[in-house]
């Protein structure tokens, strides 16, 4: 069943009043594409300096001005009013950040304390260069954009996120949901591979969250990463799982006329998740090369290997994907076999020829998994109807 586009009003807030807004990445950037949607939450709003030195406008952010773009986030450049350090912006917004968490080519990841809330959250720290054009802004917006659209309660929730220049230096910082269980391949390295039960209830949330994005016309083109959140409400008893890592995310158009998909170009994504139609760089339909990473992905969970051998020399590789040469390992499986349901939904989506590849659609009411889907997508509704709720409930209290 296909999402139901609602529209989510933001509990937003302005932020510290000398912060200049973004806007948001041109229609056509040369990777990636944007949404439309507006920015959401921010630290209440501050009183406003009289300073001189507030943030000054480069040319993108005139176009703001003129109404021509919508914005994206926030820019801080230091020092202005009583900001001096990125710390004084943090603290401005009402966090406070702790201990890292991880770090690796996408930023560094760190705990913080929302102090507002009293809670825990994670922040992710960038740094984007010293030029507004820098490919590195330009993909952070992107994200940032992707994360505004496609709020739900299998992609990870997005609180708020700034950017503060010092020194010369971009830094962007996105304060987020914090997954308290980590990542879903690291965590059944420690528990086991789930048995087919279980490991249904965790793909059919992967499955909800990714078949919200393509209701709104977005792939995400880089599967690779799943957090968990823990909920003894989800439909596997222990976690929501989280769908995550928007920086290849893309807009997929469609031909006005004939309402064909418009293939995307860009060869992107982590090698392990890639269709056999990036390796051999051919235009290619970014939502079935997001089918064939969601049945790596459920191979990769059912038996923490991958389904191809990627220490091969490409030629091989690419010949092992359009052969269908894989095989189950059974002696790792928590079953030691695989049922027949499972046997073909992922040959469903491991197939090497994307016009031949089943669509979303047609997994989602796959015998192996579709009850399993109704009642993720069952709770979602629900989570996302108690969030309205409290929601409008505070506004009344307010």
């Amino acid at each position: 069943m296909p999402p139901k586009k609602t529209k989510t009003k933001s509990k937003s807030t302005k932020g510290p009043a000398s912060g200049t807004l973004l806007p948001r990445p041109p229609p056509k950037s040369k990777v990636k594409q944007s949404s439309k949607m507006k920015p959401k939450t921010e630290p209440k709003a501050k009183p406003k300096s009289k300073s001189s030195k507030s943030t000054a406008s480069t040319g993108s952010m005139k176009k703001k001005k003129q109404g021509k773009e919508k914005e994206i986030t926030r820019y801080y450049k230091l020092p202005c009013d009583n900001m001096k350090t990125k710390e004084d912006v943090v603290k401005a917004f009402g966090y406070t950040i702790e201990k890292q968490l991880d770090k690796g080519g996408f930023g560094t990841i760190f705990i913080a304390s929302d102090n507002r809330k009293g809670v825990k959250v994670a922040v992710k720290w960038m740094d984007l260069g010293i030029a507004d054009n820098d490919p590195r802004m330009l993909d952070t917006r992107n994200e940032l954009t992707i994360l505004e659209q496609v709020r739900h309660p299998y992609v990870i929730r997005l609180h708020c996120h700034f950017i503060v220049q010092i020194d010369g230096k971009n830094n962007m910082y996105i304060f987020m949901e914090l997954a308290d269980g980590g990542n879903l391949y690291k965590y059944i390295q420690k528990t086991g591979v789930p048995d087919e039960a279980l490991g249904k209830k965790y793909f059919a949330q992967i499955l909800c969250g990714i078949n919200h994005m393509h209701g709104y016309n977005i792939a995400h083109r880089d599967l690779q990463n799943v957090l968990l959140v823990a909920n003894d409400r989800s439909i596997s008893g222990d976690y929501l799982l989280r769908v995550t890592d928007f920086g290849l995310s893309t807009t997929v158009k469609k031909e006005p006329a004939s309402g064909a998909i418009v293939l995307s170009k860009t060869v992107c994504g982590t090698p392990l998740f890639m269709a056999p139609e990036l390796y051999e760089k051919k235009k290619y339909d970014a939502f079935q090369v997001d089918v064939w990473a969601l049945g790596v992905a459920l191979y990769l969970l059912m038996t923490l290997e991958s389904p191809f051998d990627f220490k091969r020399p490409p030629a091989e590789l690419l010949a092992a994907m359009k052969g269908r040469k894989y095989e189950w390992p059974l002696e790792k499986m928590k079953e030691g076999a695989v049922s027949p349901g499972l046997t073909d939904i992922t040959a469903a989506m491991l197939t090497p020829d994307p016009a031949a590849r089943k669509r979303l659609i047609q997994l989602i009411n796959h015998e192996w998994v579709a009850a399993e889907y109704a009642a993720a997508h069952d709770l979602s509704d629900t989570l996302k109807a108690e969030e309205l709720a409290g929601v409008s409930s505070s506004k009344s209290k307010g």
